[in-house]
């Protein structure tokens, strides 16, 4: 059944997605740390002033970050799994892959706890991992054949979000506002 299950279309479908979201988010680690290199470089010779031509902006590394835990912790939940489904190669490749993905989560944790602010970034990366899990084990591992009430279900999904970010020192409404007024102010101009 487990074999069955991991190649309904849905799952596959699903893995590509995941592989794509987090070869995605390590490029954007990559980017991060060339342009700081960079930044880094102009610093010494020029004292500096064209350093936010060669930054990434908040909001992205953010997202990168996010993204790169979220897609880590979830894989790592899964490839765990699958270590006692699996055997030969395909064990092989599961540990590799549990390899990489352990070094993403490692790498993005330690950087993310130097350039982001952590009371946004452990919410944000939080919610991310819960919601790619619930993902996860409806489209890879068919936990929704056990699932008794869809309402229940989704509530408790959707009261830890917002819990976690009532905790968080995000705040997409004023996020929302700031985005209009300086679009209201482009439109103006």
């Amino acid at each position: 059944v487990v074999a069955e299950q991991l190649a309904s279309p849905a799952a596959l479908l699903w893995v590509l997605f995941m592989g794509v979201a987090w070869a995605a988010a390590v490029a954007g680690m990559a980017v991060d740390r060339e342009r700081g290199q960079i930044r880094a470089r102009l610093d010494k010779v020029g004292g500096g002033a064209y350093a936010t031509r060669v930054q990434l902006g908040e909001g992205t590394l953010l997202a990168v970050y996010v993204a790169a835990q979220a897609t880590s912790t979830s894989s790592l939940t899964t490839l765990g799994k699958l270590l006692v489904l699996v055997d030969g190669a395909s064990l092989g490749l599961v540990l590799a892959l549990l390899a990489l993905t352990t070094c993403t989560n490692l790498a993005s944790s330690i950087v993310a706890a130097v350039k982001i602010n952590q009371a946004t970034f452990i919410p944000m990366a939080s919610c991310g991992s819960l919601v790619l899990n619930q993902a996860t084990g409806l489209l890879l591992w068919g936990d929704g054949r056990t699932v008794r009430s869809w309402l229940s279900y989704a509530g408790v999904h959707v009261l830890i979000l917002l819990g976690t970010y009532e905790l968080s020192s995000a705040d997409l409404c004023e996020h929302i506002r700031q985005r209009r007024s300086r679009a209201a102010e482009t439109s103006l101009s």
